[in-house]
């Protein structure tokens, strides 16, 4: 649990370096695989992280 929350922290973190659509899709694709895979108590972490990524893919349009 502790290393999904990291990984989704370093996503965070790194969002505004993501430059191009690409990017952004790629980190989406990683973060919906893992909604999948994570506990229900931590999806909706996931969700906030996937909100933040497709406003970022938003911003690139």
């Amino acid at each position: 649990m502790t290393d999904t929350i990291n990984y989704l922290n370093d996503i965070l973190q790194g969002i505004d370096t993501l430059d191009t659509r690409e990017a952004v899709h790629k980190q989406l694709d990683n973060v919906e695989f893992l909604y999948e895979a994570v506990d229900p108590e931590m999806q909706e972490l996931v969700e906030q992280v996937i909100t933040r990524l497709t406003e970022r893919l938003q911003s690139l349009t």
